[in-house]
């Protein structure tokens, strides 16, 4: 619960703001005004939803331009609330697709000390040789469990980012 006061223009006019905390349930929420000095029935009341936040990422970056085979691609990207906020954990979901269009799914961790996303794949000698994609598909943000406050029900907060390529080369 949430409360504060504050005083009505000469026209009666109340103006506030909330910022949304990171770790806030993803729900409908109620507003619910009344006076201090004077009593309005009903009072006013207002609903409001708070929703996945969309995360930005400006590009991800590869260790090398270039890797040989059986040498292990580096990635690494760093995701943005909208407030410009960096988020505290998670996982992100990559792509990576061959010359020939072959995916494998990779799950990118957080680490906390760079406060970035990182991925690892090893290739192989019988790996292709071209120019391999990959592209962020999905990035969950949890909130750790020690910042959850009491009886708090958010499981997490979905973001999204809008796909972002990075297209690396091999030689062999």
């Amino acid at each position: 619960m949430f409360s504060q006061t504050s005083p009505a223009s000469p026209g009666g006019i109340v103006t506030t703001s909330w910022k949304i905390p990171v770790n806030a349930t993803i729900d409908t929420y109620l507003v619910t005004v009344s006076g201090t000095s004077t009593f309005k029935t009903p009072s006013d009341i207002q609903h409001f939803g708070v929703n996945a936040a969309t995360m930005s990422v400006a590009t991800i970056t590869s260790f090398k331009p270039i890797y040989q085979r059986t040498e292990t691609m580096r990635f690494s990207f760093q995701p943005t609330y909208p407030d410009a906020s960096l988020p505290s954990t998670g996982v992100g979901l990559l792509t990576l697709a061959t010359p020939s269009g072959a995916k494998t799914t990779l799950t990118a961790t957080y680490n906390s000390n760079s406060q970035t996303f990182n991925v690892n794949y090893t290739t192989s000698v019988i790996n292709q040789t071209g120019v391999w994609t990959v592209t962020l598909e999905h990035v969950l943000s949890v909130m750790p469990m020690e910042h959850r406050p009491g009886n708090c029900h958010n499981e997490h907060a979905t973001t999204n980012s809008s796909r972002s390529n990075r297209r690396c080369d091999r030689k062999h």
